[in-house]
């Protein structure tokens, strides 16, 4: 798994160090940052599975019941009548 890491951020070192916007070549003006762009996807995906494999819950718990939520005020459903 760092074997990974160390690749795609090499990746990403180099696509950004040789991309040049300006330049009339293909490769350093727009295939460099499609690379540059997908290493970072692979990279946030990277984390997401560490973060899965260490088991880092990504949700918070709140009250006994588990329900978790912006709007969860613990006053119920009723129709207010």
């Amino acid at each position: 798994m760092i074997r990974a890491l160390v690749v795609n951020l090499l990746v990403a070192g180099f696509s950004l160090y040789f991309t040049d916007l300006e330049s009339e070549s293909v490769v350093a003006s727009v295939l460099l940052p499609i690379v540059f762009f997908i290493s970072l996807i692979a990279f946030t995906l990277w984390i997401v599975t560490l973060f899965h494999r260490r088991g880092i819950s990504q949700t918070a718990s709140r009250g006994g019941n588990g329900a978790a939520g912006y709007f969860d005020d613990g006053a119920g459903g009723g129709d207010g009548g």
